[in-house]
């Protein structure tokens, strides 16, 4: 991997740039890199809203964690975040910590934004279909060292509401794409990934409170998983 990676690396995940990317071009895997250390590759998602969800503020909590291989990189990401809805759509903006529990001095700090702009809403209280546009950036620098991630993804939630007694279940999928760069000693390097996300949500109209239980992949050569947990409330 060329420099560019190994700096930032070095800062921020020193073994993010070892083996498992070496294998990659140095445009990929500086768009792998940058789209994981920035909240649209981190965290998984929250979960579209739902159509008889008006209210004005949306205050979240994400957790999402990646691992290559058994005794290689550990990353623990979490993200504190607070939508307000404009209109129809809803934007979240979103304050993140990622630890890398197998490396020292390998911790960044994080800021996304993220707007769900509804395109299809056919829900009603037997459930229904729901299509979004869900635009997002994001920013992630070490906080020991220099370098900066950029990131910015346009992803296709498609969630239905199934109401099961008292409560709704809405599983999604989110397909998109992503751009990542790493900029770091003067240079830098960037490229699109592919990004493909589902989970479900589980909530009640009697509660504030949502659950999400969810997944996503950045797509590169022997790429990991993100698995998460979201908890959001309604105000």
């Amino acid at each position: 991997m060329n420099r560019v990676i190994t700096a930032f690396s070095l800062a921020a995940l020193a073994t993010l740039g070892g083996r498992d990317l070496y294998a990659q071009s140095d445009n990929s895997g500086a768009g792998w890199t940058g789209l994981m250390l920035t909240p649209i590759g981190a965290l998984t998602p929250i979960g579209p809203a739902t159509a008889n969800d008006t209210t004005q503020y949306r205050l979240q909590l994400r957790y999402g964690h990646w691992r290559f291989a058994p005794g290689d990189d550990n990353t623990h990401n979490l993200g504190l975040g607070m939508g307000f809805r404009t209109g129809s759509a809803r934007t979240t903006i979103e304050l993140g910590y990622g630890h890398d529990a197998s490396c020292d001095n390998c911790d960044y700090v994080m800021i996304g934004v993220d707007v769900d702009v509804p395109l299809v809403q056919s829900e009603n209280e037997t459930g229904g279909l729901r299509v979004a546009l869900n635009p997002a950036a994001g920013f992630g620098h070490p906080t020991d060292g220099s370098g900066t991630a950029l990131s910015g993804a346009l992803n296709v939630p498609v969630s239905f509401v199934f109401p099961v007694g008292r409560m709704s279940l809405i599983p999604f999928v989110s397909p998109g794409v992503g751009y990542g760069r790493l900029s770091a000693d003067g240079e830098s390097a960037g490229a699109e990934r592919n990004i493909l996300a589902g989970g479900i949500g589980i909530a009640s109209p009697q509660s504030a409170l949502r659950v999400t239980i969810s997944a996503h992949k950045v797509f590169i050569d022997r790429a990991p998983t993100v698995y998460g947990i979201g908890l959001s409330v309604r105000q």
